[in-house]
């Protein structure tokens, strides 16, 4: 056999030998890619409930510092409500006006007589459901 023939045949059998890995690796490539994406998805899941979870606690975080600063400053405004939601009209109304609300400041009769008369006219009492106290002597924090 000449040897043209032979080295024809050899690279013709490297050939074939490429082509069955080839076509080895083709048919294993289906279940490496399901298992990538199953691998990437579980990835993403993961992140996305962490994720989750860490949006869902920082919520009750932010929902408790607000209610706390809430609470602070109806004390500081020395203001009674019923019902904490209430207190967000006295607050902005607070912030509005220019009163004193800061805990080295303390709101006068005066000051919540005025701030009183104006919640009010906002809305009645019996509608919002406001009951606030006008103290004689506010207390100073």
């Amino acid at each position: 056999m000449p040897s043209d023939k032979v080295s024809a045949l050899r690279h013709l059998e490297s050939l074939h030998v490429e082509l069955r890995r080839q076509n080895a690796k083709a048919d294993c490539l289906p279940d490496q890619i399901s298992q990538a994406e199953a691998a990437h998805k579980k990835d993403l899941l993961d992140s996305l409930e962490r994720e989750k979870k860490n949006v869902i606690r920082r919520m009750a975080e932010l929902e408790d510092e607000i209610a706390n600063q809430r609470q602070k400053l109806v004390q500081w405004g020395h203001i009674q409500v019923e019902k904490i939601e209430d207190a967000d009209i006295a607050i902005s109304y607070l912030a509005d006006s220019g009163l004193p609300i800061a805990p080295d400041e303390t709101l006068d009769s005066r000051h919540c007589k005025k701030l009183h008369k104006k919640l009010v006219e906002l809305k009645s009492e019996k509608e919002y459901g406001l009951k606030i106290e006008v103290l004689e002597e506010a207390p100073r924090i």
